[in-house]
């Protein structure tokens, strides 16, 4: 995890007041690279660059990066980017470090934005091509690495963060009412708002261009129209995907720092951690227990079970109630924009224990989503089940009895009490209602 802001003006820059902003922007940055800084500007563009040495440790793989006629800040990791190198090198492309962002550079040079498909990982990047007077802004497919900007006319600001994006712009945004609207709903900010109005996400697997042609943003991938894979039956299925998550596991092994992952004794993280136990011989796992939590939250015996059969070397974290509560005031201001999942204090927690051992670390989260494995998901199908009975039954009957059931996770019965619950509750609502 990098951080990148950069200001581009094709009018000319106020180089005086843009290095104060970024300044500003790159103090908010720091958490996201404690391990260098870089600036880099000439009269129409700044970059500012904030490093997690993850690959090519030396300076030869600092940023802002200046090759090919064109300058570049980037976030993230090209895992394929010695296969790229290897392929560049052969079109006449010379290197002079072992880091994905000098391929980058090079990519952009053979192939322009034609590169982005030919990316495996995770990235957010800017390249600024002075010749063309052209500011080039990509994301990934998934948008797993954040892109904040804010174009007004022929200036654009862009950063990893949002408070980062709002300094560089020089001055206070509104609150988007929109945005805090669908908080509200969905429990998170979706793309491309912001919580301040005028800001926006770049949308995953989009791209963006500022020139003399205006702005533009395009699609560059769309995961409904990518060519679907067909197998002769479901065994056939089950060995291709376990063959590709353990080549992408092993992928998000290569790194010039320690690397670990974060166990919760879950099928998701499980999988993780069995994929990286092939691909390695050592393996460093993590998990983060409350001291005094009822049983429903404790994840530690179930990780020390699952790290035992896999043989890791494993590390438990105790938080007490009092640790728990002096990290919520850092969490929120780690957050560049509200965020309504609790989760997101745990895995504050345990990323700050296991940054002590570790540079990287896996983890399972994803899978739920991509697999169906969330409990809402087998909800909402008999959700369509349960409105097919009469409305009166429902409305007079089982739901009156629903609300009658007690609350609590202190106990089985009363977990399995509160599902049957929330489910009646709710099921029997509109779309946007079974999602509150």
């Amino acid at each position: 995890m990098c951080g990148i802001a950069g200001l581009a003006d094709l009018a000319g820059l106020d180089r005086a007041a843009a290095g104060r902003r970024m300044r500003a922007a790159l103090d908010r940055l720091a958490p996201r690279g404690p391990d260098g800084e870089g600036l880099w500007d000439d009269a129409h563009c700044l970059f500012g660059h904030r490093r997690l040495a993850i690959v090519d440790l030396s300076p030869a793989g600092a940023q802002p990066m200046l090759r090919h006629g064109a300058a570049l800040v980037f976030n993230g990791m090209i895992y394929n980017y010695r296969a790229l190198r290897a392929e560049l090198a052969g079109l006449g492309h010379g290197f002079t470090s072992d880091s994905d962002t000098e391929v980058l550079l090079a990519s952009w040079r053979q192939w322009g934005e034609a590169m982005l498909p030919r990316l495996e990982g995770m990235f957010a990047f800017a390249i600024w091509d002075p010749a063309a007077r052209l500011l080039f802004l990509a994301r990934d497919r998934y948008g797993k690495k954040p892109l904040i900007y804010r174009q007004d006319g022929s200036r654009i600001a862009f950063a990893s963060d949002l408070v980062a994006a709002e300094r560089l712009a020089g001055g206070d945004g509104a609150i988007d009412r929109e945005a805090i609207r669908a908080l509200f709903t969905l429990r998170f900010i979706p793309e491309p708002m912001t919580a301040l109005a005028g800001f926006k996400k770049l949308p995953a697997g989009h791209c963006a261009t500022l020139s003399a042609r205006g702005f533009e943003l395009r699609r560059w991938y769309d995961l409904a129209a990518a060519p679907k894979p067909s197998f002769a039956d479901e065994a056939a299925a089950a060995r291709a995907l376990r063959a590709r998550v353990e080549a992408a596991v092993a992928d998000r092994l290569v790194a010039d720092v320690p690397v670990g992952a974060f166990l919760s004794g879950g099928i998701d993280s499980a999988i993780v951690v069995a994929a990286m136990r092939k691909a390695a011989s050592r393996v460093r796992t993590y998990t983060v227990g409350f001291e005094g939590a009822p049983d429903y939250y404790e994840e530690r015996p179930a990780a020390k079970r699952v790290a035992e059969f896999l043989g890791t070397e494993h590390t438990e974290i105790a938080v007490s109630a009092a640790e728990a509560m002096g990290a919520v005031e850092r969490v929120f201001d780690g957050l560049d924009e509200p965020f309504a999942d609790s989760s997101a204090l745990p895995t504050y927690l345990v990323s700050q224990a296991t940054r002590r051992h570790v540079t990287v670390a896996l983890s399972g989260d994803g899978g739920d989503e991509v697999f169906g494995g969330y409990r809402k998901y087998q909800g909402e199908l008999l959700a369509e089940r349960y409105r097919t009975l009469p409305a009166p039954l429902r409305r007079h009957l089982i739901e009156p009895l629903a609300r009658l059931l007690p609350e609590g996770k202190s106990h089985r019965l009363l977990e399995q009490a509160r599902r049957v619950r929330r489910f009646v509750a709710h099921a029997g609502g509109d779309g946007a209602g079974r999602v509150r």
